[in-house]
C-alpha cells in the first residue's frame, strides 16, 4: 500500500462488508486494517500506536472473538479503552462509527469526545447505507487539515476546550484560544511576530467572556451605555473589582471574583484591550507592547502568558457557574446606585 495512504483501524467483523468497503475507501486514500473484535484491534494499537491516524468503529461489532454482537457491550468497551490509550500516548486518533444500526441503539454509548474532531457531523454515528462515502471524505480532511488543532483540543488543553462547551460560552472563543494554543504546543507552527499579532485574539477572547458573564448575571449590563451593544471592557474590569463605572457605582453584595482573576483581566486588558481590534485587515499593535516587545528580543512569551491566564478564567468560570447557573440570583451580588 502506498505510504501515503492514511492508515485507518477498522474494527468490523463482517467479512463480507470488509471487502466490499476497501475500494471505497482506497479512492480516498484511506487504507482499512480490519479487525473483527476489539481484543485484537487494542493490539495493534499498542504494538504500534504512532502508526494509526484514524479509527472507524461497527457498533454492533465484539469485543473479544467468540462474544456475540451487543452494541452497548462493545462501543462502551471499546471507547473506554480509546480514551486510556489516548491518555497514556499523549495523542488522541480521531475516532467515528460506521454503524447499520439506529441511532437509539447506541445513544447512550456515545462520548462527547468525538465533538473536538467531528462536532458538524450532525449525527452521533455515520450510516453504512448513506454515509460511507462522506464518512471516508471527512476522514481524510481532518487527518490532512486539523491534526495539531485535534491535539490541543482532546490532549493538551482538553479540560479548557471541554469548559467552553460546557459554559456555552460563544464559538469565537473556542477559535481564539485554538489560535492562541497551537503555537504553544507547536512552536514551530507559526513565528513569534505572527504569533504577536494574534493579541486580537486575547481582546475577542477577553470581550466574549464578559458577554457570557452579562448573560450568567455576573456583570451587570454597562453595555446597554452604548447603543450599538458593545463591551467595554476596561470598565468591566472596574465593576468586576468593584470600582465605580462612569455616573453608576456598583456595590458589592458579594464579590464573587478572585483578586487574581480581576488582576489578570485587568492586566490583559490595559495592554490588548484598546490599541487592537479587528474592524480592518491591518493589524495595529499598541505601542506600549511593541516598545516591550522590542526590548525582550521579539519574544512571544507575554501573549502566550495571557493564553494560559485565559484557560483559567474559562475554567474558574465555567466551574462558578455550574453551581450557581440562575442569572437572576446570580445578578444579586451587585447593586447599582445612581451618582448625581
Amino acid at each position: 500500500m502506498d505510504e501515503d495512504f492514511i492508515k485507518v483501524l477498522w474494527i468490523e467483523d463482517d467479512p463480507i462488508i470488509r471487502e466490499a468497503y476497501h475500494s471505497e475507501a482506497e479512492y480516498y486514500g484511506l487504507n482499512l486494517c480490519t479487525f473483527d473484535c476489539w481484543d485484537k484491534a487494542k493490539a495493534a494499537l499498542e504494538n504500534d500506536f504512532s502508526s494509526w491516524e484514524a479509527i472507524i468503529l461497527d457498533a454492533k461489532c465484539k469485543q473479544h472473538t467468540d462474544s456475540a454482537d451487543n452494541a452497548t457491550k462493545f462501543l462502551s468497551e471499546a471507547l473506554s479503552g480509546l480514551r486510556f490509550l489516548f491518555a497514556q500516548n499523549k495523542r488522541t486518533i480521531n475516532w467515528y462509527i460506521l454503524s447499520a444500526g439506529s441511532e437509539e441503539e447506541i445513544n447512550d454509548s456515545i462520548l462527547d469526545d468525538r465533538k473536538a474532531w467531528d462536532g458538524d457531523w450532525p449525527k452521533l454515528y455515520y450510516s453504512k447505507a448513506t454515509d460511507r462515502t462522506e464518512l471516508f471524505k471527512r476522514i481524510s480532511n481532518h487527518v490532512k487539515t486539523r491534526p495539531k488543532e485535534i491535539q490541543v483540543k482532546t490532549n493538551y488543553f482538553r479540560d479548557v476546550f471541554e469548559a467552553i462547551r460546557e459554559a456555552e460560552l460563544d464559538e469565537r472563543i473556542e477559535m481564539c484560544m485554538k489560535d492562541l494554543l497551537i503555537p504553544i504546543v507547536f512552536p514551530d507552527s507559526v513565528s513569534a511576530v505572527d504569533y504577536n499579532n494574534r493579541l486580537t485574539e486575547a481582546r475577542i477572547t477577553v470581550e466574549y467572556i464578559f458577554r457570557g458573564m452579562t448573560k450568567m448575571g455576573l456583570l451587570p449590563l454597562i453595555q446597554n451605555n452604548n447603543k450599538k451593544g458593545s463591551i467595554n471592557l476596561y470598565e468591566s474590569c472596574k465593576v468586576i473589582s468593584g470600582k465605580p463605572w462612569g455616573k453608576c457605582h456598583y456595590n458589592v453584595v458579594n464579590n464573587v471574583f478572585p483578586g487574581i482573576l480581576y488582576q489578570n483581566l485587568l492586566n490583559i486588558v490595559n495592554i490588548v484591550g484598546s490599541s487592537v481590534h479587528s474592524k480592518s485587515d491591518e493589524i495595529v499593535l499598541p505601542a506600549d507592547f511593541c516598545q516591550y516587545n522590542r526590548g525582550t528580543g521579539g519574544t512571544s512569551y507575554l501573549l502566550k502568558s495571557f493564553a494560559f491566564q485565559l484557560c483559567d478564567v474559562i475554567l474558574w468560570y465555567n466551574n462558578y457557574i455550574r453551581e450557581h447557573n440562575d442569572p437572576i440570583v446570580n445578578s444579586k451580588n451587585w447593586e447599582e446606585q445612581q451618582s448625581f
